[in-house]
């Protein structure tokens, strides 16, 4: 299990919360979710202070971003927008402070978290074409039990009809984001099967798996797993935060609706 470090145990019970004009403009904005949450990955961040060698690297990317050539400029930008040298280095090394420490807290549980979801992470590719007549889709299936037809001249009739996925594919991609029953037919059946119509939300599906491909903890999928266990832990803290706001804010029902995770 993760450990926590310290400052950010019980985050949700003790930051700050806005009040006032600034909660206000946040709430009617909309954007009262995205400032929490930023606040909450600050303080993630504050776990793994830059070096000073890497504040620099990132403080001269974020320069050249805002086309700032020199350190004068930089001055000068910095009094124009009422901001400190420090609190523009914070900005600048923001993201990498976040990843070193969302590695620091996270990393360890990873490999179970692999484990544990390891039968959804499966990436499936599925030839889909959908049609409103269910008898269609049906009669269609039958003629290519019969031979009389195959899927890719299926795709080559119907697969620019509006409706239709692109190239009538969908995926590469994980079976936890796929329809469950899209899921379950991708386990299911083996590539190159032809899967009776199914309906979905009123609508009949011919599908075929075109692959399955099972899930490695290679290091995109561990970069995934990483993010989810922080997401995770942020959405605990979240709601915390909106126990606490809802306490000063008359619209209760409001504020819920806008920083649920």
């Amino acid at each position: 299990m993760a450990i926590i470090p310290e400052a950010l145990q019980q985050l949700g019970s003790n930051l700050p919360l806005p009040t006032g004009d600034q909660l206000r403009m946040l709430f009617s904005s909309e954007l009262l979710a995205t400032y929490l949450q930023r606040c909450i990955l600050e303080a993630i961040a504050d776990q793994a202070p830059a070096s000073p060698a890497a504040a620099e690297e990132h403080l001269a990317r974020l320069m050249r971003q805002v086309g700032l050539k020199d350190v004068e400029a930089l001055d000068l930008w910095c009094q124009q927008h009422s901001v400190s040298l420090s609190a523009l280095q914070q900005l600048a090394t923001f993201p990498l402070r976040l990843q070193l420490a969302t590695e620091t807290i996270w990393a360890d549980d990873v490999p179970g978290r692999f484990l544990e979801r390891r039968s959804s992470l499966d990436q499936a590719t599925l030839s889909v074409l959908r049609f409103d007549d269910a008898d269609l889709a049906q009669e269609l299936y039958f003629q290519m039990l019969d031979g009389d037809t195959v899927f890719a001249q299926l795709v080559d009739r119907f697969g620019d009809q509006p409706g239709q996925p692109a190239r009538a594919l969908i995926g590469p991609v994980s079976l936890d984001q796929l329809h469950p029953l899209l899921a379950r037919v991708a386990e299911r059946y083996a590539p190159g099967a032809v899967i009776p119509p199914l309906e979905l939300n009123g609508t009949a599906h011919l599908i075929r798996v075109e692959r399955l491909q099972k899930a490695c903890l290679d290091d995109a999928m561990r970069q995934r797993l990483l993010l989810e266990l922080r997401q995770q832990w942020l959405d605990q803290e979240l709601n915390s935060l909106l126990g606490r706001l809802a306490l000063h804010t008359p619209d209760s029902t409001a504020l819920a609706s806008t920083i649920t995770p």
